[in-house]
């Protein structure tokens, strides 16, 4: 189960994320954080992706909840 989870959060992170974070979180375009260095948690990330911050747009209307939990935990792997 976990492994589907990161695999669906991989493919959400491919889709939605790369463009501003780069293939390994550390792109950094348009002010997007290194996520190789952040030292937030699951619960931070899932409310940055939920909400926006910044630039970072809410991703609440285009994702569910277990899509945001996914691509938030895959997110984690990038460290």
């Amino acid at each position: 189960m976990v492994d589907a989870g990161l695999a669906g959060g991989k493919t959400i992170f491919t889709q939605r994320c790369v463009v501003c974070h780069g293939p390994d979180g550390r792109k950094g375009l348009n002010g997007a954080h290194d996520l190789t260095k952040s030292n937030l948690n699951i619960t931070g990330r899932v409310y940055i992706v939920t909400n926006g911050l910044g630039k970072m747009p809410s991703f609440t209307s285009q994702l569910t909840a277990a899509e945001i939990e996914q691509v938030a935990a895959y997110s984690l792997t990038l460290r």
